[in-house]
Formats: structure tokens, C-alpha cells, sequence
């Protein structure tokens, strides 16, 4: 929660900008849209409505609450469809803003403010502006700057300078631990150095509060790192971007990883795609996705995400867990399990580790894998895993999971088998197959099989 000062001038100024009210309006949308599909129920508008608005939690008015929000639905329902669609969004959030700048008087006035809420955006949009004005002064005052003979020298970085840096920079990482929580830095470079075992040496530096600098000095260990990808630390996600000699870390975005994902309820004849997922950590999970093979009417299949660490069963970002989601914090009432929208249910869990795969490591240095089963740290199994049909790749799409096909990393490509299957089938299924294989040899060899096998 913030405060700022805010009057109805800086409510009328932010609403005539269309270009950042259109941008608020999606990034409002899209944020309630939870299941991606461009319409509003009245659940997700009223839940939407009572954040953006920032209204407290009483029940005393809660069936007053509850009676405007129907008021405002139908109202905004033009079509008459049950949904509330992109186009009657933005004409509810301008009358609702249009009424706040009614209600706010020309002076300003201290307020508080929650960080989804609409003033939130009111402010940030003011604060943005000065920031302008303020780098068009700076740009003016430099214009102004008078420099000495020696100063207005250039100085010229050869090619073997930048060949070099851009070499060094080859065996760097930019990291970021997604968390609202303080990190030790010491306990960092000691339980990452357990967890990822470095051939060679590894060195970490903190660049800016929890962004940080990975040293490999073996380009190998670099590249097992990134492989083996997505990390945890004390159950936090941890985010890893390459770093080339000519960027600068802290203009590098650290907003998006790679995760393993199982894909449930695809038809047969869908399961033999390549497929790659990346995950945009600033957005919501995303439970499943509406799908059509060909001319087949449209499922839905649903997701589950393999090695997924802590995150929000509320809103479901992975920046937090419910116990510091903003909606709940500092509310008496914990929320009940049938009213949140996210659980347990979307993570995976894999019955070994294959040669992509790692324990998660907390700051107290121990290991938080499951069982033993699961196979030990360096990735060996003793038992053959159900395949999988993901690559890791980036993301290029209108959601937070972008779906990428045709042929990707082949080697690290598996097809998917659905848990729908009977094992007793497959198991029967394997046995028939080895019995003709045995027959056929047998054969060859001028034996005879007595069809037992």
C-alpha cells in the first residue's frame, strides 16, 4: 500500500491521454481475463471491480456491494450476452474514473492507495510525466554544458577491446530470485554452489537490490546451468538470462522461464507434436486453454507444470504465495479453498529426474526434494519415466505461454503420454511386443518356441 497526493485535475489529464488509458485498459483486462478467453463473467468483474476500486471487506455492506455490481453489469452487458467484453471494459472503467474525478475536489487530497487499484495507475501516470519533464530539462541542461577541449576528446575502444569483453561475457548470467523476501547474499553463493556443482569455479556479485552478476569460470557449467532450467531457491523461482559483453545488466529483462509442462485430455492423433513453453513471470498461470484439432468442435485441455515453486493460489503469480498476496494481506479471515482460483492441482510431480532435471536447494542449504525415489543430484535413474513433449524455448504469443512448433531440440523432445491411458494396457501391450520379438529370433535361429513367452 502507497500514498500519494492526487485531485480531479490528475484524474481528467490520465483519462484524456488515450494511449496510456488504452494501455491501462488492457493491462486491467487481462489482468481479470484469467481464462484468456476476451469475456468478463460477472464472478471475475465483480472480484476485478473490488480491487481496482480497493474496497475493504465488509460484511456488513456486502449485499450492498454485491447489488451495485449487478447494477453495473447489466448496465455495461449492452449486448445482452452475460459477458463483459473488452469494448464495454473500457466504457465501465471511464465512467468509473470520469465519477472519481466528480468526487475528488480540485484540491489535493492524501490518499492511500492499493498497488492494483485505479488512482495506483492515476499516479503512476503523473509520476511517469514528471520523469519526462524532468529528463527534457536535463536534456536541455546538457545541451547548455559547455565542455573543455580535453573533454569533447572521443576516445575510440578498439575492436580487440570489445572482442574481448563480448568473450568474458560468454560465461556470465544475469539472475534474479523471484521474491518478496530479503536475500543473504552469502547464503546465495554457498547453497547455489551445492546445488549447481560447477566443474570450475563460480563467482556471484549483486549488480542492484536482488538482481545479481554469475561468473562460470567454465563455459560448460554455464551451459548445464541454463539447461537444467527452471531453478528454485528457498522455494522462490529463480531467473537466469545470458549476458553478452555489450549489454548492460540492469537494462537486461528478467521476466520469463522455462518450465515442463503436461498437457492433459489431447485427442490421440495431436500427441506426436513438438512442442515448447515459456512462462511470463509477471502474468498469471494459466490453468488450461481452449483448443480445436482440425474440424472437431473445441476442449479443453488443461496444464500442469512440472518443478513449479511457490506461488499465489489466489491470483497465481509467482512473485508471491498467499500469505503475502496484497488481496489478503492483513485480513482476519483466511480465505476458504473452493474460493480461490489456483491450488496444488497444477503442479506436476515427476516420478524421477532426468538429465535436465535438479533438487531444489533452500537458504538453510538442504535439499527440498520429494522422495528418494526421484533419482540422486547428478540426474541418474534406476527406472524408466512416462515421456514428455516440452522444449524450452521463448515465448512469442498473446499470452503469458507461448506455443512454438516444428522441429526443437529434437534430442530433448518426448511425446506425451496421457495419464487418461491405462498402464495395464501399455503394460500388456509391451508384453505382446517383446513375446513376438523373442518368436521372430528364434526363428531365425532354426529353433523352435514353444509359446510360452
Amino acid at each position: 500500500m502507497s500514498v500519494a497526493m492526487v485531485n480531479s485535475f490528475t484524474v481528467m489529464v490520465f483519462i484524456q491521454d488515450t494511449k496510456k488509458f488504452n494501455n491501462c485498459i488492457n493491462e486491467c483486462f487481462e489482468m481479470l481475463d484469467i481464462d484468456g478467453n476476451g469475456m468478463l463473467s460477472r464472478e471475475l468483474l465483480y472480484g476485478g471491480l473490488h480491487k481496482l476500486l480497493s474496497l475493504e471487506n465488509n460484511t456488513n455492506q456486502e449485499e450492498e456491494i454485491n447489488n451495485l455490481y449487478e447494477v453495473i453489469f447489466k448496465r455495461f452487458d449492452k449486448d445482452e450476452k452475460g459477458f463483459i467484453d473488452r469494448m464495454e471494459f473500457e466504457s465501465l472503467i471511464r465512467e468509473l474514473m470520469l465519477a472519481m474525478a466528480r468526487g475528488i475536489s480540485g484540491l489535493p487530497i492524501l490518499v492511500a492507495l492499493e498497488e492494483h487499484s485505479l488512482l495506483m495507475k492515476v499516479v503512476q501516470h503523473k509520476v511517469a510525466s514528471l520523469k519526462e519533464v524532468m529528463a527534457e530539462e536535463i536534456e536541455a541542461l546538457w545541451q547548455r554544458l559547455t565542455l573543455t577541449e580535453e573533454e569533447d576528446q572521443n576516445i575510440v575502444l578498439g575492436s580487440s577491446s570489445t572482442k574481448v569483453a563480448k568473450e568474458i561475457g560468454k560465461n556470465f548470467l544475469v539472475m534474479k530470485i523471484l521474491s518478496c523476501k530479503s536475500i543473504m547474499l552469502d547464503a546465495l553463493r554457498k547453497n547455489l554452489r551445492m546445488l549447481w556443482k560447477p566443474s570450475k569455479g563460480v563467482q556471484i556479485m549483486e549488480i542492484e537490490d536482488e538482481m545479481y552478476m554469475v561468473k562460470f569460470e567454465d563455459g560448460k557449467d554455464k551451459k548445464k546451468v541454463m539447461e537444467m532450467s527452471p531453478w528454485s531457491y528457498d522455494k522462490q523461482l529463480i531467473l537466469l538470462h545470458d549476458f553478452e559483453g555489450e549489454q548492460v545488466p540492469k537494462e537486461i529483462s528478467l521476466t520469463r522461464s522455462p518450465f515442463w509442462i503436461q498437457i492433459f485430455n489431447l485427442p490421440l492423433k495431436s500427441r506426436t507434436k513438438e512442442t515448447g513453453w515459456a512462462i511470463d513471470v509477471t502474468k498469471h498461470l494459466i490453468r488450461g486453454q481452449k483448443v480445436a484439432i482440425e474440424e472437431d468442435e473445441k476442449r479443453w485441455v488443461t496444464f500442469k507444470y512440472e518443478r513449479l515453486p511457490n506461488f499465489c493460489y489466489n491470483c497465481g503469480l509467482l512473485s508471491h504465495d498467499l500469505k503475502e498476496c496484497p488481496d489478503y494481506v492483513g485480513s482476519k479471515k483466511p480465505p476458504e479453498p473452493t474460493e480461490l482460483r489456483y491450488g496444488p492441482w497444477l503442479r506436476d510431480e515427476i516420478v524421477k529426474w532426468s538429465s535436465r532435471e535438479s533438487p531444489k536447494m533452500n537458504s538453510k542449504g538442504t535439499t527440498d526434494s520429494p522422495s528418494s525415489d526421484r533419482g540422486d543430484r547428478n540426474g541418474t535413474t534406476t527406472e524408466a519415466q512416462l515421456p514428455r513433449s516440452t522444449t524450452l524455448v521463448s515465448e512469442e504469443s498473446r499470452s503469458n505461454i507461448a506455443h512454438i512448433e516444428n522441429n526443437i531440440i529434437r534430442k530433448e523432445t518426448r511425446k506425451m503420454i496421457s495419464r487418461e491411458e491405462n498402464p495395464k494396457n501399455l503394460h500388456e501391450k509391451g508384453q505382446e511386443q517383446w513375446a513376438r520379438h523373442r518368436l521372430n529370433q528364434k526363428e531365425r535361429q532354426g529353433g523352435r518356441c514353444n509359446g510360452r513367452q
